[in-house]
């Protein structure tokens, strides 16, 4: 199970990230 949540915060913490980064290239555009 620990494995699983760690998988899922991973994936929370990606999907952060990916969301930052398009917000970043929205503000340049």
């Amino acid at each position: 199970m620990i494995a699983a949540q760690e998988q899922a915060v991973l994936l929370v913490f990606r999907v952060r990230l990916a969301m930052l980064r398009l917000e970043a290239g929205l503000r340049r555009i």
